[in-house]
């Protein structure tokens, strides 16, 4: 029985044979299990948040038994799995869930299942706002839901409340509004969430009232040096009564304070001047405004620049410009530095250290509060002792009468490049062409080296060169092969230009050639010992491949002579047999004739027969 089979040490074999059941396993069986179960995790669920769902895999079958079962699905972030045919699972979370069920039997095959959990959320939202607000009147009241929870997705804030009899609407999950009414408002929050669910949530914003008088400083005033200007705040006005007056601005690096409705100030000192009024009343709400004075100012500033201009290698820059003269204030320094790019700093000094080497201009200009401007210049030498690289690009091949560009751009120096030299042997001339950009006409085909030599500003010097390869010829190219199209080794190919020169090369081990001619209409010829020799014609053109396809060079093999030997004794032979037969047959008529002649004879027509024989013998005669 099964029982037995799960004792220590048995061997499976010899016990009685039994169905097993449900409440029986046998550990050590003795036949093979190739039938899989067949999972069942039930059917597909929609629940809700906080809801208990029950997995149940008991229904899964199999033709002996279902020996173990494995839930996987993943909430929350977390990969779930359970080894249970059975367990109950809260669903906190709104989402669909894939869930995975793999059941085994003894054999270890294997079954799979997916049934699909949808939580929906039926809870509103639980609303988190700031609260009640007190603010002053004129005032920004800033409404905020932060904290604001769901347990799916929120999607709208709405912010409702009536003000000054419109229907005020706000969305977002901050949000901000000027309030000058004085009162309580009342404001409805509304959160909706993905799920159609909406939460409501009621505050008010309380105004305090602490309306300030308005200050009116009077417009703006342009006067010149010396100027008295005269300062009004009469047009200032409150609901109440206005008790204090007072002017404050900074002059000549005091601050300068004026009491009452109108003022009166002398301005000697160009500049711009604001001058801020502030008017309180008698509950100590106040109010300000500004009105800006323009002392014109129209000399312009004198620029100077002290310091060292001639470094030493290594050394870093340092001047100073703060020696120029205003008759008023410099209200900025601006140096600019021409260094690979040019630069600008701010300021009443400079440090800088150069990138490289060489002569750098540097321009100071400084400017007092009505943009008058003045400029200095200085060149500043920084020692330059490393050589310039020259590039002057790749090796060129062109073809002959081609006008060749010659370009150094991409030659570089830390301190700048003063000279470009290309040189060079043309028809036994060293020629020489200058510039950072060059060309020039080659109407000889050949290799010319090109030497480009480049001096910087402190006669450092750096060269390169490249390779004008000047072309007259073409290509011409293919394969050789048989009429089977297999390649053939060796063979000649003679190539003949207009001019009647020839050009000979053979064919490699894979068939191929190539052979480089003049320009223009060529023949040419392939040959191949036991083949029949190819020829034809060709266009060529300078710097270009021309190819020969495979059915312009198929050689067929050349026929033996010995057939045609035999062929010619054949003939032979039987134009002798003919003349034999001839013969033959010629000789036999001439023997019956010779015989009727004898026989005449006998009969006595002599003359007759005389006659005759003497045409017989006419006849061997012939």
């Amino acid at each position: 029985k099964g029982s037995y089979q799960t004792d220590h040490g048995s061997d499976g074999f010899g016990d009685e044979p039994y169905n097993i059941v449900s409440s029986e396993s046998d550990r050590y069986p003795i036949f093979i299990d190739n039938i899989k179960p067949t999972a069942d995790g039930g059917k597909d669920r929609t629940i809700k948040i906080g809801e208990k769902h029950h997995f149940d895999a008991t229904n899964s079958i199999d033709d002996q038994l279902v020996t173990s079962y494995v839930w996987s699905f993943y909430y929350d972030d977390t990969h779930v799995i359970r080894d249970y045919g059975e367990f109950d699972f809260i669903f906190n979370i709104a989402g669909e869930y894939i869930c995975s069920l793999q059941v085994y039997d003894f054999a270890r095959n294997t079954d799979s299942d997916i049934i699909v959990i949808k939580v929906v959320d039926d809870i509103i939202p639980e609303i988190v706002s700031q609260g009640n607000i007190t603010i002053n009147q004129g005032e920004v009241a800033f409404f905020t839901a932060n904290g604001t929870f769901d347990h799916s997705s929120i999607i709208k804030y709405i912010w409702k409340f009536n003000y000054q009899g419109e229907n005020i609407v706000l969305n977002g999950i901050t949000t901000s509004f000027l309030f000058n009414e004085v009162g309580v408002h009342d404001i409805l929050l509304e959160v909706h969430d993905s799920e159609g669910n909406i939460g409501y949530h009621h505050f008010h914003v309380n105004v305090i009232d602490t309306e300030n008088p308005i200050a009116f400083a009077g417009e703006d005033i342009e006067v010149i040096n010396g100027d008295t200007v005269e300062l009004d705040g009469t047009d200032s006005t409150d609901n109440g009564m206005t008790s204090s007056y007072e002017w404050t601005f900074i002059y000549g690096g005091e601050d300068i304070t004026l009491i009452g409705k109108r003022n009166s100030f002398v301005f000697n000192i160009p500049g711009i001047y604001t001058i801020t009024l502030r008017v309180m009343d008698e509950y100590n709400n106040f109010d300000t405004d500004e009105i800006e004075i323009t002392v014109v100012d129209t000399i312009p500033p004198v620029a100077k620049i002290t310091g060292k201009y001639k470094l030493l290698e290594g050394e870093s820059l340092q001047l100073d410009g703060s020696s120029s003269e205003d008759n008023g204030q410099i209200t900025k320094y601006v140096w600019t530095i021409v260094d690979g790019e040019e630069k600008t700093v701010e300021g009443p000094e400079l440090k800088y250290t150069f990138n490289g080497q060489g002569y750098f201009d540097i321009l100071l200009t400084v400017y007092d509060q009505w943009d008058n401007s003045d400029s200095v210049n200085i060149t500043v030498e920084v020692p330059d002792t490393i050589d310039p690289i020259a590039v002057c690009g790749d090796d060129l091949i062109v073809k002959i009468g081609s006008i060749v560009s010659f370009d150094g751009s991409g030659s570089t120096d830390n301190s700048g490049i003063s000279d470009y030299k290309w040189s060079f042997t043309y028809r036994g001339i060293e020629e020489a062409l200058h510039g950072e950009f060059a060309e020039f006409k080659f109407e000889d085909a050949g290799e010319y080296e090109i030497k480009l030599t480049i001096t910087d500003n402190f006669l450092n010097r750096g060269t390169d060169t490249f390779t004008v390869t000047v072309m007259d010829t073409g290509t011409l190219k293919g394969v050789v092969k048989d009429s089977s199209g297999n390649p053939i080794d060796g063979a000649t190919i003679t190539v003949t230009d207009m001019d009647g020169n020839q050009f000979t090369t053979t064919s490699g081990s894979d068939g191929s050639f190539e052979i480089d001619v003049p320009e223009g209409e060529v023949v040419w010829k392939i040959k191949k010992s036991g083949y029949e020799t190819i020829e034809g014609f060709s266009s060529i053109t300078i710097m270009e491949e021309t190819v020969l396809q495979e059915s312009d060079t198929q050689m067929e093999k050349e026929e033996s002579g010995l057939p045609i030997f035999l062929f010619l004794i054949g003939i032979i032979l039987l134009f002798l047999i003919i003349c034999i037969i001839i013969f033959i047959i010629i000789k036999s008529i001439k023997s019956d004739e010779k015989d009727e002649v004898q026989e005449e004879i006998k009969e006595g027509h002599t003359e007759s027969i005389i006659n005759e024989t003497l045409e017989v013998q006419e006849l061997n005669y012939e």
